[in-house]
């Protein structure tokens, strides 16, 4: 099961979710759709439903792990998953550049949401490096040149599928 797009924006009401995490997420869906949209148009498997709930999504529990980064993401999944969107959860899981690291079976979907999400900083679509730059000085701890390096091979492996380049998102 796969909640709509309105399906998603009650439960954000549902979990306080504050409005600059509800614009941050709109435009991680931006970005998220128009990459799904182009590798479905380019003949991949990709569940368009599914990209879109979770890349609205993906940052349900943001304000409640701030202080407890490991945990974000296995939150709204276990959420999720009570509330029967048990794929939406795993691929939220997904979006921590650790996790997709990890799974080397990951989908479509888990990649675009996992690589919109590095796209986009607070309210707006950036570059990588842009966005490297402030997840480089706000979790120091945590983000390293592995996580970097993923993401760069990421982008390669989207991109490889399309006719447009990383630019070309906004």
């Amino acid at each position: 099961m796969v909640p709509s797009t309105e399906e998603c924006k009650r439960l954000w009401d549902e979990f306080d979710m504050p409005e600059n995490i509800r614009q941050h997420s709109l435009n991680v869906n931006k970005a998220a759709m128009q990459i799904a949209e182009k590798l479905k148009k380019a003949g991949e498997d990709i569940d368009l439903g599914l990209v879109n709930a979770a890349s609205l999504l993906h940052d349900l529990d943001k304000f409640r792990t701030l202080d407890d980064v490991h945990n974000h993401g296995h939150m709204a999944e276990s959420w999720l998953k009570e509330r029967g969107y048990n794929k939406v959860g795993e691929v939220i899981r997904k979006h921590i550049v650790p996790e997709i690291m990890k799974d080397s079976k990951a989908g479509w979907e888990d990649k675009v949401v996992n690589y919109a999400d590095k796209r986009v900083l607070n309210e707006k679509i950036v570059s990588l490096e842009k966005r490297f730059e402030y997840l480089r000085k706000r979790y120091r701890k945590f983000f390293s040149k592995d996580h970097e390096d993923a993401i760069i091979a990421l982008e390669d492996k989207i991109f490889k599928k399309m006719d447009i380049t990383p630019d070309d998102i906004i």
